[in-house]
């Protein structure tokens, strides 16, 4: 039962107050409930809704308290529908109120509240605790109803099936276009009857994973190495470095440099026709910035980023096309705590200027589950305000269970605004339930690939033989596969690839929609004049026609030479 801050027996009328015990929020993601009321001892947010019958401002007012750790509060995080509020340091050990106004549009809306800087090394365990809060509405203003588990479950189900229901028209409107092939004889008059195929041969959306670095040295035995590569081949037409990039890898100490493993990455890519991204040139979490320039000045610190920016720049120029820049901004502040704010953009420029061509990528996670997309919208505006060449928002997938379809969406028509290419970089899901890991990457890919500012997906490994967390594989050890991957064939090497066929009109005409991409076209006159042609369509939704010339049938055709007048010579394939 929801409480009342105003007297007993009351109803709820104009401008009466409502509590929300924490015990009672109707979406808790993280924490439990206690004597010590709902707590949140990682990052992580809960959340309650309500009605809110009239457009207003509104007052809410949490009661939390926290524990220190590294002589540093728990901050929290106050959101309405992923739109930030406030964000506050809780330092009261002792329950206190926090309080924060905001306009509020009618309607059902979600008040999340998240926990975002947890530490903890052993001795110290920094802690967020919630007892409650109170929605108070503006004079004459209606009392919002704060909506049940069991009626926010329901909106919750009916959003994500509106949201589910319209991605199969959205991907045939983003991916695809008409298509009109219309063949004639040499004379140039309409041949009907004629059997034409239309079969993908490279697809314009990229669909890609992380390269296990050690598939490229010694470390592997070669029959694994030939399975694993093979895969990549049959089933991602893109790649990212996962590890040969960072920095404390290619370089341990001040003197070593190591780049065996991206440059056998990157030879592979070359001669697969893969395109490959750059992660990561630096990652700003402390543990992952090599020690020895952790130990240096700050003078020789900017010096070292500023060097590694532009030899990474130049050297793998025209061979990474894309890179991620400073790995997990948001997150990851070692380089910004140390040397303040400008060198983030000096890292952008370092590299611009030293490759006017590449296209550099913030990356960050948190963000499709909206518990940090408003932070990270503050980010690119902010970049982008201050002149940072920045080409494209990466956005990490790292999934424990369901996917959120509502959250997903809400995540990329927020992120669509910059008119940024968009890519989700490191997509899994980590369940022991494999029907689970499954429907989440279905989720995730039909979404992704419906929404026309998205230009790729790629997933942070599939081997559960090397894979950061091997439950989010979908190959076993064996290379036997999980239903993630047979939903990954059905999707990407199936129902997402042209594959029509049929016979010419009175017209001589044959039209079909197809994916956007290379396709080949294969015709067979009736009297049996063949012709194979490749067609490039790049435009959704805008209608390609093309006329061809059906050659005479050969009167006398060798015996197993029957092949196309017109060869484009490439296999099927990606």
């Amino acid at each position: 039962m929801f409480l009342l801050a105003s007297a007993a027996g009351e109803g709820i009328g104009k401008q009466q107050p409502v509590t929300v015990p924490a015990e009672q929020f109707t979406r808790p993601r993280a924490g439990s409930a206690g004597n010590e009321g709902w707590v949140l001892d990682e990052t992580g947010e809960v959340m309650c809704v309500f009605d809110f019958p009239e457009s207003a401002r509104y007052t809410f007012i949490l009661v939390a308290k926290g524990d220190m750790a590294g002589d540093e509060p728990p901050v929290m995080k106050i959101t309405a529908e992923g739109r930030l509020l406030a964000e506050e340091e809780v330092r009261s050990e002792r329950w206190a109120t926090y309080t924060v106004q905001a306009s509020i549009a009618s309607g059902t809306h979600e008040i999340a509240i998240a926990f975002v800087n947890d530490f903890f090394d052993g001795k110290q365990d920094r802690n967020l605790y919630l007892r409650s809060l109170t929605v108070v509405p503006s004079e004459g203003v209606e009392t919002p109803r704060p909506v049940s588990r069991a009626e926010t479950e329901e909106l919750k189900k009916q959003e994500a099936a509106d949201v589910l229901a319209r991605l199969d028209d959205s991907i045939d409107k983003v991916r695809k276009t008409r298509l009109r092939i219309r063949i004639v004889d040499a004379e140039g008059r309409p041949v009907s009857g004629a059997k034409v195929q239309v079969r993908q041969m490279k697809q314009n959306f990229l669909f890609g994973t992380a390269l296990c670095s050690s598939m490229f040295n010694e470390g592997r035995p070669d029959e694994q190495k030939k399975q694993y590569l093979d895969y990549v081949k049959t089933h991602f037409n893109h790649a990212v470095t996962e590890n040969a990039l960072k920095w404390n890898i290619m370089q341990p100490t001040r003197e070593e440099f190591h780049d065996e493993d991206l440059n056998g990455m990157v030879i592979w890519c070359a001669e697969n026709g893969m395109p490959l991204r750059g992660h990561c040139v630096f990652w700003g979490c402390e543990e992952q910035v090599p020690a020895w320039a952790r130990d240096l000045a700050d003078d020789e610190l900017r010096s070292e980023i500023a060097g590694r920016a532009r030899i990474i720049a130049k050297r793998y120029k025209d061979l990474i096309d894309e890179f991620d820049v400073n790995n997990e901004m948001l997150h990851c502040t070692y380089f910004k705590d140390r040397l303040g704010e400008t060198i983030h953009r000096q890292m952008f420029h370092e590299m611009k200027s030293a490759n006017p061509e590449v296209v550099l990528y913030v990356n960050d996670f948190g963000v499709l589950n909206g518990a940090d997309l408003s932070r990270y919208v503050h980010q690119i505006r902010g970049m982008l305000k201050e002149g940072v060449p920045l080409g494209g928002i990466g956005v990490q997938g790292h999934f424990g269970g369901p996917v959120d379809p509502v959250k997903v969406q809400e995540a990329l028509d927020t992120l669509a605004q910059f008119d940024l290419p968009i890519k989700i970089t490191e997509f899994d899901c980590s369940s022991k339930d494999e029907a689970v890991q499954a429907e989440a990457l279905k989720t995730l890919y039909r979404i992704a690939f419906a929404h026309p500012s998205v230009k790729a997906i790629l997933m942070w490994g599939f081997w559960e033989g090397c894979h950061w967390r091997p439950d989010a594989a979908m190959l076993r050890e064996d290379f036997s596969p999980k239903p993630a991957a047979r939903v990954y064939d059905e999707l990407v090497l199936k129902r997402w690839r042209t594959n029509e066929e049929g016979r010419t009109n009175k017209n001589g005409e044959f039209v079909c929609r197809a994916f956007l991409g290379t396709l080949r076209v294969d015709v067979l006159g009736p009297e049996g004049g063949k012709l194979a042609r490749r067609v490039s369509l790049d435009t959704p939704d805008k209608a390609v026609s093309i006329a061809l010339k059906l050659p005479k049938a050969s009167k006398s055709p060798k015996k197993g030479k029957a092949e196309p007048a017109d060869n484009p010579d490439a296999p099927m394939g990606w």
